[in-house]
């Protein structure tokens, strides 16, 4: 479907699944996948929704740094402590 006159290029629904799922946390790592695969479509396709994809990017990296470090720290606690 193409734009109507006036109207801008339309919002990849993608990046919007893809910052949803990233913020929920639990299933940041398909956030993270289709952040990526969104960008991808985006800039193919010219369409709108690159903030929401690189957010969900950011979001779901973000998540996965908090998820390792808290492995770390209860390893450490575990076996170390």
């Amino acid at each position: 479907m193409a734009p109507q006159s006036g109207a801008g290029p339309r919002v990849n629904r993608m990046a919007l699944w893809a910052l949803a799922l990233s913020i929920l946390g639990i299933t940041f790592i398909v956030g993270l996948v289709l952040g990526y695969r969104a960008r991808t479509q985006i800039r193919q396709r010219r369409e709108a929704g690159l903030p929401f994809a690189t957010a969900a990017i950011w979001v779901g990296w973000a998540y996965l740094g908090v998820f390792v470090f808290g492995l770390v720290v209860y390893g450490w606690i575990l076996f170390v402590a």
